[in-house]
């Protein structure tokens, strides 16, 4: 067989299993979709799932089923996605940042979380913040950035626990300022936000939503956001890296996979089902309440965002010196 043939013959194929990927889709679903949350019910994630799967229905024809799975951080629902047929049928919702670092945090994890896995779409982003007590927290971003350079180690936050993703994103800050801070970890977000209430603690990171009210309140006082630009709920609170230029931010929120090699057209479809549910007007602005932004990215930038985001994880996991056990 000469190059040339074999080249001809290869691209052949291609088109071949191209239109045999735009046929399917057309067809595709042809049952109801099995959407997993690997987090128990009432929980922030899965509120999200159960505000966009009605609309998703609409858009595909099909029923689209929410189903709890949860058990160990999110990995009971990502190997029972991870081990089903890729046919687009059953998907899965995690947050970005727990699909992508629990690798380098748990020596047990045997799913890789870019090859094991389709990218469907980044479906939101959380708008995290750093909180401080009024009395004794610092008065604005700048005043945080001063006092751990100032004193490294002693000003101390509040986490939901150690290699969190807001745990992480405060010991990098805290890199790239030159001045580290002392993490205190949670079993959770509330009983953090409680201890920051009651002057505990003079920081926390945390999603806005958790302590929205109370800084609305008076009782706290949000000093940034984590976020590439300003939130527009909050136009006069800075991002942190309006203060500190060299902070990189990962993707995060919450994204859907599906299981690996789904045909990129039922990925696409799937895709265009989450944004077309995210632009109605009722599920977009109950989603921004809840401290959410929508995204809906296309397979491809997700898929590009979550190798990008892997590598700074993996950075931050070795900068916050945590070690796989």
């Amino acid at each position: 067989m000469t190059q040339w043939n074999a080249v001809r013959q290869t691209s052949t194929l291609i088109a071949t299993l191209a239109l045999a990927s735009q046929v399917f889709a057309q067809t595709f679903p042809t049952k109801p979709i099995r959407f997993v949350v690997g987090f128990p019910p009432g929980g922030a994630t899965d509120q999200v799932t159960r505000a966009i799967a009605p609309k998703m229905g609409e858009f595909l024809g099909q029923p689209v089923l929410v189903e709890n799975n949860g058990g160990a951080s999110g990995m009971i629902a990502s190997q029972l996605v991870a081990r089903s047929a890729p046919d687009g049928h059953t998907i899965l919702l995690n947050t970005t940042g727990g699909h992508l670092i629990r690798p380098f945090v748990d020596k047990s994890t045997t799913l890789d979380p870019l090859n094991d896995f389709t990218a469907i779409t980044q479906l939101i982003e959380s708008v995290f913040g750093i909180a401080a007590n009024p009395v004794t927290g610092p008065k604005s971003l700048a005043d945080m950035v001063d006092q751990a350079q100032r004193n490294p180690g002693k000003l101390a936050y509040g986490t939901a626990g150690l290699g969190t993703e807001t745990h992480l994103l405060m010991e990098t800050i805290g890199q790239v300022i030159k001045g580290p801070m002392q993490v205190v970890p949670y079993k959770g977000g509330g009983p953090a936000v409680n201890d920051l209430l009651g002057g505990q603690i003079p920081m926390v990171t945390q999603p806005v939503v958790t302590f929205l009210q109370h800084a609305k309140a008076g009782k706290l006082r949000i000093i940034a956001v984590i976020l590439p630009k300003r939130w527009e709920l909050l136009p006069d609170v800075p991002t942190v890296t309006e203060i500190i230029p060299g902070f990189v931010k990962p993707a995060g929120g919450a994204g859907v996979w599906g299981p690996a090699k789904i045909p990129p057209a039922i990925a696409l479809k799937l895709q265009a089902a989450m944004a077309f549910a995210m632009k109605d007007p009722q599920v977009n602005e109950g989603l921004k309440a809840q401290g959410q932004i929508p995204v809906g990215s296309t397979p491809a930038e997700f898929t590009e965002d979550l190798k990008r985001s892997s590598q700074l994880f993996g950075q931050m996991v070795k900068a916050a010196g945590l070690k796989a056990e």
